[in-house]
């Protein structure tokens, strides 16, 4: 059963990441724990995005570090 329709649930980002959750508002918002599949799907791609974030951030830092002679 599908919650909200596709265009409320997401911001049409170039390469967005979609992922369907299960669960009611309260079930997709709120996680019972750590083993929730639900969790497991929002955390692993946050750690994505931070990491990609960390990531591109550290290349543009060097790229704009002067050169040590």
């Amino acid at each position: 059963m599908m919650i909200v329709p596709e265009f409320s649930a997401t911001l049409g980002y170039l390469k967005e990441v979609r992922h369907g959750l299960n669960g009611d508002h309260i079930g997709i918002a709120k996680y019972s724990s750590k083993l929730d599949p639900n969790y497991g799907t929002v955390s692993t791609e946050l750690h994505k995005l931070v990491s990609k974030i960390v990531e591109e951030s550290k290349a543009e830092v060097q790229q704009k570090a002067p050169e040590v002679p």
